[in-house]
């Protein structure tokens, strides 16, 4: 859920980064700046409309959220682990010199 209160937070502003980046990638430029990029964005609708452009592949970017917060919470978990264990391991070694 983590995942995708991200995303909902920062999804505007990556459509608005995703387009001006690509922008001229094949011809001619459509944004002269980042103000235009907004401006032409929004004509399709606000961004608290959810039909807008601002929204748009939403749906697939939250359900990808979900196994991927879940693969790095998973790879955290056993980093600690192993941490630890490490830990405890220089400790015994210490103990027998």
């Amino acid at each position: 859920m983590a995942g995708v209160g991200c995303w909902m937070v920062s999804y505007p502003s990556d459509v608005l980064k995703t387009r001006w980046q690509a922008d001229g990638v094949i011809g001619k430029r459509q944004y002269s700046n980042l103000s235009d990029c907004i401006k032409q964005t929004s004509v399709d609708g606000a961004v608290y409309n959810p039909r807008s452009a601002y929204w748009r592949g939403f749906g697939a970017t939250a359900f990808r959220a979900f196994p991927g917060m879940s693969a790095k919470y998973q790879n955290y978990i056993l980093l600690q682990k192993l941490k630890k264990n490490l830990k405890q391991k220089s400790k015994f070694s210490q103990k027998i010199r």
